[in-house]
C-alpha cells in the first residue's frame, strides 16, 4: 500500500472513530496504541492526527500530545446555534432563487448521517460555497454529539424528524423548513446538560470492515 493510500485509510479509520463516540471527551489519543488498532505505523496516525487537529476534531493537550476536544455546554450551544445559523442563511438564499435546483442525494443511511447528509443538501442552496464548506466542518465536529442524541431523543423521533424536514425542503416550502430547523435545535438545546454527560463516556468501537 502506498504511503499516500496508508494515510487516508488511517485518516478514515480514525474519523469513524471520532464520528462514532469510540472515545469519550478529553480521552488521549496515543499514537502507538491507534497504530495497533489500525495496524499500521505511528508516522501516519501522527500526521493524520495533526490534520484532524486542524479540522477541530482533535486537540492538542496542554500536556503535550492529541486528546478529543474538551466540549463544554456553553461550546455545545454555540455549536447548535452556529449549525442553525448557517441553515437559515442558505434556506433565505433559496426564497430568493425560486427557480434554483439543487442537484444532492436524498438524506439516508443511519440517522446522525442522515441529519448531516439533510444539512448538506439545504446548505447547497447557499450563493456563497462558504456556508457548505464551513456546515460540513460543523457537521464533523456534531457527529459525536448525534450518538447521544439518537440515544436520547430515540431513533423514531428523530427518523420522523428528518423525513418532515425533507419533505419541506422537497416541496420548496421554505417557511415550513425554517421553523422546522429552529425546532429541530430547540429540542437539542434542551438535552444539552445531559448530552455532555453523555459525552463522557465513550461507546462501544465500530466493527471492522
Amino acid at each position: 500500500m502506498t504511503p499516500g493510500a496508508t494515510f487516508e485509510r488511517v485518516m478514515a479509520g480514525l474519523r469513524v472513530r471520532l464520528h462514532t463516540g469510540t472515545f469519550a471527551l478529553g480521552d488521549a489519543l496515543e499514537p502507538a496504541h491507534l497504530a495497533d488498532d489500525l495496524f499500521t505505523s505511528i508516522t501516519p496516525v501522527r500526521d493524520a492526527l495533526h490534520r484532524l487537529v486542524g479540522e477541530r476534531l482533535v486537540e492538542v493537550a496542554p500536556s503535550g500530545g492529541f486528546r478529543v476536544p474538551l466540549l463544554t455546554e456553553v461550546g455545545l450551544r454555540h455549536l447548535y446555534d452556529w449549525n442553525q445559523k448557517l441553515l437559515q442563511l442558505a434556506i433565505a438564499d433559496a426564497v430568493r432563487q425560486t427557480d434554483t435546483a439543487v442537484v444532492a442525494p436524498p438524506a439516508t443511511g443511519p440517522e446522525p448521517d442522515a441529519a448531516a447528509a439533510l444539512f448538506i443538501r439545504i446548505a447547497q442552496f447557499s450563493r456563497n460555497p462558504e456556508c457548505a464548506a464551513t456546515l460540513g466542518g460543523v457537521n464533523d465536529r456534531l457527529a459525536m454529539v448525534r450518538t447521544r442524541e439518537l440515544a436520547l431523543l430515540g431513533s423514531d423521533e428523530i427518523r420522523q424528524e428528518i423525513c418532515i424536514l425533507q419533505g419541506h425542503l422537497d416541496a420548496g416550502q421554505w417557511t415550513e423548513l425554517r421553523r422546522g430547523i429552529q425546532l429541530y435545535h430547540r429540542r437539542r438545546e434542551k438535552l444539552v446538560g445531559r448530552i455532555i454527560a453523555a459525552l463522557h463516556q465513550s461507546v462501544s468501537p465500530p466493527p471492522e470492515g
